[in-house]
């Protein structure tokens, strides 16, 4: 597997962190919508194999999450699962930090039903609606 090197807008925070597959997926939840302004698009990557330096801050934003961002210039740098469980500390990670997306490809949509009506991607993209992401996931976003 390669090993990712990024990077916030600022250039204060540096993340490393080797890509649990070669996708990218966008979350439209009403949470992530307002932190980023638009979906969330991020890479995942276990705990184990993640590494962030610099200014961090964090928030516990619901039961089972924090979110993580730069705090000299506000980048959004991650969505870290908390709770225990199947997906307990999987990170979820800003592909903008990183150049050309780490070379992901964007292969999914969540919360589909909460995507605005303004915008769509382009592709063939799996896609879950809230309903579906909370029925195989659980609790809230």
């Amino acid at each position: 597997m390669i090993t990712l090197n990024g990077q916030c807008l600022c250039g204060a925070c540096k993340v490393t962190l080797t890509p649990a597959s070669d996708e990218m997926h966008v979350c439209h939840c009403d949470m992530c919508r307002a932190w980023t302004g638009v979906g969330m698009m991020a890479i995942q990557a276990a705990g184990d194999s993640i590494t962030v330096e610099g200014p961090v801050k964090t928030r516990t934003t619901s039961e089972w999450a924090e979110r993580a961002w730069c705090d000299d210039c506000g980048s959004a740098l991650y969505y870290h699962v908390t709770a225990e469980g199947p997906y307990h500390d999987n990170y979820h990670v800003a592909s903008g930090l990183f150049p050309n997306a780490g070379g992901t490809k964007l292969v999914g949509e969540l919360f589909t039903d909460k995507r605005p009506s303004g915008y769509a991607f382009a592709g063939d993209l799996k896609g879950m609606t809230e309903a579906e992401v909370m029925a195989t996931f659980g609790g809230e976003p």
